[in-house]
């Protein structure tokens, strides 16, 4: 199931798919988990370089201590076009507590055959726990791309440093 991300009007994005209740749930330790809700806070960085936006749907799901995310879009403004050269795209969500984010999946759908782009070069992404501040840093400066580097469309990221 793919939860989706969209931006609100003043410019945030929310979920608009998922739980909204506290779900008690084992660990991998064993241990019994309070799995409250938590909001946070995505940032997609597209890199600077020439060609490196891209007009793809991007899904993002994120894989902590306490469980994964599921896959959830990472939804266009109307207004905006995300993922484009240079930008940072912010997207904030609630979902119970996953722990300590140690990967994210990044999944680009493949752009139309009648699509001239060369790709999507993704920077990085960083993820917010806005109640605790922990921040992690997922470094990437690869492309996603049906033309380049071996038709890849799907690319795991794992945390640089936690902070």
């Amino acid at each position: 199931m793919r939860n989706t991300l969209s931006e609100t009007p003043e410019g945030t994005n929310s979920e608009t798919s998922g739980s909204e209740n506290s779900i008690e749930q084992t660990s991998d330790t064993g241990l019994e988990v309070d799995l409250s809700n938590v909001d946070y806070e995505i940032v997609v960085f597209t890199s600077d370089r020439k060609d490196a936006g891209a007009n793809a749907q991007v899904y993002i799901e994120l894989c902590g201590t306490y469980g994964e995310s599921g896959e959830m879009v990472l939804k266009n403004n109307k207004r905006k076009k995300s993922f484009q050269r240079g930008s940072q795209d912010k997207f904030l969500i609630q979902f119970p507590d996953l722990g300590d984010i140690h990967k994210i999946r990044v999944i680009v759908e493949p752009s139309a055959k009648n699509d001239n782009s060369k790709g999507w070069l993704l920077q990085k992404v960083t993820i917010k726990n806005m109640q605790n501040k922990t921040l992690w840093n997922f470094p990437c400066n690869l492309w996603f791309d049906d033309k380049l580097e071996g038709n890849v469309h799907e690319r795991e990221l794992y945390s640089e440093q936690q902070t």
